[in-house]
Parts: structure tokens; C-alpha cells; sequence
């Protein structure tokens, strides 16, 4: 029998996933659909789905990662949203030319600055609208959950075989919980059979070379053409078969409300649509005519449904949550509604394009009464009207308290960041160190958004400083160390600072580069272990045997299991670039860290080459420790020998605190509940790795 349960929208996506038996899936971490691979995570680990679970390091790796499950033959899937599904591109494109039916879900939120924009709008999934993707916009978590079934059921019908995306609004859905309808596995899998792929897959039994060939371009585009002008029939098909066994359908490509005698028609996509409802109901209690006309499959376009409503004198009223920059039709659903009636001559309606609700802003019930009432009265005079129009809402006044001695600091007091925070004491330390004459480059990250992500239009960094993109940050600071060298400011330091994330995983591919190139920047990565500003997701320094999200402790590992049982040793790998410094640090060392800051600070100055320090900054919420006890575990990973202080200078490395007398590996680990459910054997492990690590630097220095 079907089950109810109160879920999140992000939840409802995992556990349509996990109805859909997928089979291979590719994890990353990006507000708002991180806890969708989270909840994904313990489905898998306490065995509930069968699949083969990836953390990768990146939102590239991820869509690579599903191309090479699909192109094996597994069903796959992935999830991603803004600046991810902007890094995801290069590998997109390659999905419907090989007719590769993987499903991606995006948890949309604005794409582009400024990156730690608010939420919802449309601006990802319309910038990969033309990549041969078919497009469903859900309302509700239900519609989310039953979606991500039917898609797969399209995507791989052999008429079909193209990718889709499912898309949720990211906050307004993602994270709201309502009461979802969880359909019985069985039934699911009379409506969804086992993958069977029919067309060329990786098999060394049948062997066949997939690569790019310009003569088979234009071809594969046409294909893809045709496929996706086909979709419509199986899209209906699939949902009037869901309806007849799950009871719930949602009327294919568009569903209309009221629509049959109104004079003004309200077009949505989205979770807006529920409040768009409302709006014509209380506007036809007041004898308004008006209807509503809810756009549920974008790709492929449901023209027909459109001039099917066509009428003389009719107004359609379009609402966007995303801008075409430079159109005249400004908003991309009204340009693609006005195409629709392209060469009507007879009944063509009248078309305004309203663009509101962006970055998240809130569409309320009046603000939809408000365009009925705008689009009847055009509807009454016939007369030419302004066809697109932003609807603005002023900002508050950000309240501005400085401190007394305002004039002396460089990061005020009273940022955002978690009680205990020893990021926080990192980064003021650096900051104070590296001194007023610094450019400051970071990645989003939990440091970035509590000095550089203040209140519209503050900051408590008094730091000339830019927040790069999550891969970029490196290459961000060489290109800035370029432009000032071409200014004649080569006094002024460059400082790139990440963490764990940024660094060791998204972002080391242009840490690399610029260390192979001998740029002069100061490179800092304060290390949690994990994702700490999404929610502690695994990162390539989460020590082996720990409990995060994404290496939940279940019936299959107890935290971060046996594939992974070394960190990624940042300083060595810089090492073997042959940067002159190189070093590692820690919050209870602070002494030992301003130290190697101004050796670090030096060698930038004299142009060597880049410095790069790695320090360790314990994470009271992602360690599960209490807050006062920071500084001693942070002591206590250094006298175990988990964290060895020393630096890599002129081709040596060299041991800068000794422990001859170490602690046991389990005394550090008894205040952290991260290491609760870690195995005896973990425990040896992790205490033969830490003093096999010691004694090759206490050999070397």
C-alpha cells in the first residue's frame, strides 16, 4: 500500500529516486540540493536502494560521472543547482547527442552574482534550456516525488531516450515540508520496468568507439530535434498511466484552471503557481474573468496547448522569474508564449511579460491580483500596452553600527558565524598578519559568507576582496596578481584563502596551475575535515571512519568507509609542484602560524613563487563537540600526531613541533561525536597511518 509521510521537497526528490531503483549516483554538495544526495546517502547506506554511490569533487565530475554510468548501461542520477549546474555544462552537452536518458534534478536558485544570492529563480535551468534536456517544472513535493518517476519512464522510452531535468524551486520547495503520498515500490516497478538500454552502450563484448566527429554534428542535432518535437505524446502517455495506477495525474505538458470563459489567463511555472491559484479564486468570487495556465513541461514546448486557448481579445498574462539580458521580449517564457502565437491572424491574444519574483522575492497573492487586474483592463480597451514590465520591490535600509575603534580593524566583531568558531579565529589572525596593503580572493565557503556576505551592501572586511567562483579561486588571485603587476603595484599581496572543499577538491585543479607556474600568492586553506557551509559533506581531508552526510553511518559503513582510508596531503602535492614554501599550521599553534605566515608573506614579496599554508581549524557543529572544547582537540590532533606541524623549504620538509611522547589516536577522538560509530579496526588504522606519517617527517627534517 502507498504510505503518507511529511517530506521535504529535496526528500521527496531522493526517495523518487529511490522508487526509480537508480543506479549509479553522483554526489556534490550546493545550496539548495544538498540534502537530496544527503537523504540519498543513508537510502543507500542502510541498504534500501542498491546503487553506487560517488562523492566526487566537483559538479563537472558529478555529470561525468552519471554520462560514464549511463553510457555502461546503469540508470543514473544526479543533482545540482545554480553555480553547479553553470560548472555541469561542458559534460550536459554531450547527453542528448549520445541519447543518454539520465535524470538530474535542479534545485533552481539564481546563477550568478552576487553568489550568495537568496533563492529561487530560473536563471540556472533556462541557461541549459537548448541542450536537448526535457524540462519539467513541479509544484509541489508530491508533483517533485511522482516526477522524477515519470521522467525516467520518458527518458527511457526508445522513442525518447533523451536526458531530463526535474525542476524544484530551490528554498521555496526544497527545504518546505508537506504531507507526500509515497507510492508502494511495487507498483512502481510495474510502471517503471528495469532499465534495458536498447542503443549503443560501453560493452567490450560488442565494441564501438563513442567519440566527436564533425560530420556527424549537424546529424546528431537533427536526431536530437526530432526526438524532442516527439516527446509530447510519450510525456502524455506516461502521465495518464500514473494516473491510472497511482491515482494522481498532472494533465501532461500544462495544466489549465479556469480557463475557459476568462478574458485574462495567468501563466506560471513553478511553486508560484499554488499562490497564482488562489489569486483566481478570489478574483472569481468577485466576478473577475480570469484563469490560470500552469506550464509543467518546458522542453519540449507545449505550443499546441497554447493556441488551443488562443482568442481574440484574450490576454496572457506572463510571469518570469529569469531575464533574457538584451531581448525585447525580456523574459524567456514570455518570448517562447509569444513564438507560440507566432502567425495567428484571426484570434491572436495579446501577450505581457511580467518579470518579478527574482533572486527569491516573495509573489504574493496581491502582486498576482494586481497583473489580472492590469491584463483585464488591456484586455477591455485594446489598446497598445507596455509589453513587459518589472515589478521591483525596494530593499530595507541595512542598519550600519561600527564599532569604537572602527579606524584600527580589518574584520569587525559580530559577524554570522557558529559560537566556537575557529575558522573565524584563523581568518582574523591572517588577516591582522598579511597586514592593509592585501587583495583578499576566497570561494564560498563558511569564511566567505561571514566576512564577505553581510547585509545588502556591508561587510565587516575592511579588505579590498572578491568572492571568486568555487573552482576559480587560485586562478582569481593570479589574475589579479597580473593586473596590479600591470599597475605598478607590485608591493600589494595577493592572499587566496578556501577551505577544505574549495581547495583539495573543486579548486585544486588552478591551485596546481598557478603553482606550476610560480605565481607570487599567498595561499591559505583552513581545513574542517568536510563541506561545513553546506552541512558537512565529505571533502577529500575528511579523516577515514568519520560520520558525515554523505558517509552516514548505516548498515553498510560506519562513516567514511574503506575506499578512502587516507586524507589528501595538501602540502605534499604542493610539494611536488617545487613550490618554494609550503606549510602546515593550527589554531592552538598560533605563534608557530604567524611565523610561517611571515616566511610565507616573504617569499610572495620576493616573487619565489606561490606560499601555500594548510591550517587546521576543528569545527564544533561538523565535529559534534562543545564549543568551549575547540582548542584542546585542536591541541590534542597535533600532540596524537592526526595533525603534524612542520613545512616544506628549499626541497626539505621540517618538523616545527615534535611529539616524541604522543597521546593515543583515541584519546583525540573521545570528545567527537563525527567519530562515534568508527570500528576498532578504523581506530588502528588511523593510529599506524599517523605515526608512519611522523616518521617519515621526523626522517626527513
Amino acid at each position: 500500500m502507498d504510505s503518507l509521510k511529511v517530506m521535504t521537497g529535496n526528500q521527496s526528490i531522493a526517495n523518487g529516486v529511490r522508487l526509480a531503483r537508480a543506479e549509479v549516483i553522483a554526489t556534490y554538495p550546493i545550496t539548495p540540493q544538498t540534502t537530496i544526495v544527503e537523504e540519498l546517502a543513508k537510502i543507500v547506506n542502510n541498504g534500501e536502494l542498491a546503487a553506487k554511490f560517488v562523492n566526487v569533487e566537483s559538479e563537472h565530475s558529478a555529470a561525468c560521472v552519471i554520462t560514464g554510468g549511463q553510457l555502461a548501461g546503469a540508470r543514473s542520477f544526479t543533482a545540482t543547482a545554480s553555480q553547479g549546474l553553470g560548472y555541469m555544462v561542458e559534460p550536459l552537452t554531450f547527453l542528448h547527442s549520445f541519447r543518454l536518458p539520465v535524470v538530474i534534478a535542479v534545485a533552481s536558485r539564481t546563477l550568478g552574482a552576487p553568489y550568495g544570492s537568496g533563492s529561487v529563480d530560473y536563471s540556472d535551468i533556462m541557461a541549459v534550456r537548448d541542450f536537448g534536456f526535457i524540462q519539467y517544472f513541479v509544484e509541489s513535493n508530491q508533483e517533485a516525488l511522482d516526477t522524477i518517476i515519470q521522467a525516467y519512464r520518458v527518458a527511457e522510452d526508445p522513442r525518447v531516450l533523451l536526458p531530463v531535468m526535474v525542476d524544484l524551486d530551490g528554498f521555496y520547495l526544497s527545504f518546505s515540508s508537506e504531507l507526500v503520498s509515497m507510492p508502494n515500490q511495487e507498483k512502481v516497478d510495474q510502471y517503471l520496468p528495469p532499465y534495458r538500454p536498447n542503443h549503443v552502450i560501453l560493452d567490450p563484448l560488442d565494441p564501438m568507439s563513442l567519440g566527436d566527429h564533425p560530420l556527424m554534428a549537424a546529424y546528431s542535432e537533427c536526431q536530437t530535434e526530432a526526438a524532442v518535437a516527439g516527446t509530447r505524446n510519450v510525456i502524455l502517455e506516461a502521465d495518464d498511466a500514473f494516473g491510472e495506477m497511482f491515482g494522481r495525474k498532472y494533465h501532461g505538458m500544462v495544466e489549465k484552471y479556469r480557463c475557459e470563459d476568462a478574458k485574462a489567463i495567468i501563466v506560471t511555472m513553478g511553486s508560484m503557481t499554488g499562490t497564482a491559484r488562489e489569486a483566481v479564486d478570489e478574483l472569481r468570487k468577485a466576478g473577475k474573468p480570469v484563469g490560470l495556465l500552469k506550464i509543467r513541461v518546458f522542453r519540449p514546448f507545449p505550443e499546441q496547448e497554447l493556441r488551443d486557448l488562443a482568442a481574440d481579445g484574450r490576454v496572457f498574462a506572463v510571469i518570469d522569474r529569469n531575464v533574457s539580458h538584451g531581448s525585447s521580449n525580456s523574459g524567456i517564457l514570455g518570448g517562447e508564449v509569444k513564438m507560440a502565437f507566432y502567425g495567428l491572424k484571426e484570434k491572436a491574444p495579446e501577450v505581457l511579460n511580467f518579470i518579478l519574483g527574482m533572486n527569491g522575492g516573495n509573489i504574493s497573492v496581491q502582486d498576482f491580483k494586481d497583473i489580472a487586474e492590469q491584463s483585464l483592463a488591456a484586455a477591455a480597451t485594446k489598446e497598445k500596452v507596455e509589453e513587459v514590465k518589472w515589478v521591483l520591490k525596494t530593499p530595507p535600509e541595512a542598519p550600519m553600527i561600527l564599532p569604537h575603534n572602527a579606524e584600527e580593524l580589518q574584520l569587525f566583531p559580530g559577524t554570522s558565524s557558529c559560537a566556537g568558531c575557529l575558522s573565524m579565529l584563523a581568518m582574523r589572525h591572517t588577516i591582522s598578519t598579511v597586514g592593509k596593503d592585501t587583495v583578499l580572493v576566497m570561494p564560498p565557503g563558511c569564511m566567505s559568507v561571514n566576512c564577505m556576505i553581510g547585509w545588502p551592501g556591508y561587510s565587516p572586511l575592511k579588505m579590498a576582496s572578491y568572492l571568486s567562483v568555487f573552482p576559480g579561486a587560485a586562478s582569481t588571485a593570479v589574475g589579479v596578481r597580473k593586473g596590479l603587476d600591470a599597475k605598478g603595484k607590485q608591493d600589494t599581496v595577493v592572499l587566496a584563502m578556501g577551505g577544505d572543499g574549495g581547495t583539495a577538491d573543486i579548486g585544486l585543479q588552478c591551485l596546481s596551475g598557478a603553482a606550476h607556474r610560480s605565481d607570487s600568492i599567498l595561499y591559505v586553506c583552513y581545513d574542517n575535515e568536510a563541506y561545513m557551509n553546506t552541512g558537512i559533506q565529505s571533502s577529500g581531508t575528511t579523516p577515514y571512519g568519520v560520520n558525515t552526510t554523505t558517509t552516514p553511518v548505516g548498515k553498510g559503513v560506519a562513516g567514511k568507509g574503506n575506499q578512502v582510508k587516507q586524507k589528501k596531503d595538501l602540502v605534499g602535492i604542493m610539494a611536488a609542484h617545487g613550490v618554494p614554501y609550503a606549510a602546515t599550521a593550527s589554531v592552538a599553534y598560533l605563534a608557530d602560524y604567524k611565523q610561517k605566515l611571515a616566511k610565507a608573506l616573504q617569499v610572495v614579496r620576493e616573487r619565489q613563487g606561490l606560499a601555500f599554508i594548510h591550517i587546521h581549524c576543528p569545527c564544533a557543529v561538523g565535529w559534534n563537540y562543545p564549543e568551549g572544547l575547540g582548542i584542546e582537540i585542536a591541541r590534542q590532533a597535533v600532540q596524537t600526531r592526526m595533525w603534524n606541524l612542520y613545512e616544506y623549504e628549499n626541497g626539505r620538509y621540517k618538523l616545527t613541533k615534535k611529539t616524541p611522547n604522543p597521546s593515543t589516536v583515541s584519546e583525540y577522538m573521545k570528545h567527537q561525536g563525527r567519530f562515534n560509530n568508527i570500528a576498532e579496526d578504523q581506530i588502528k588504522e588511523l593510529q599506524i597511518r599517523a605515526n608512519a606519517e611522523y616518521a617519515r617527517l621526523s626522517q626527513e627534517g
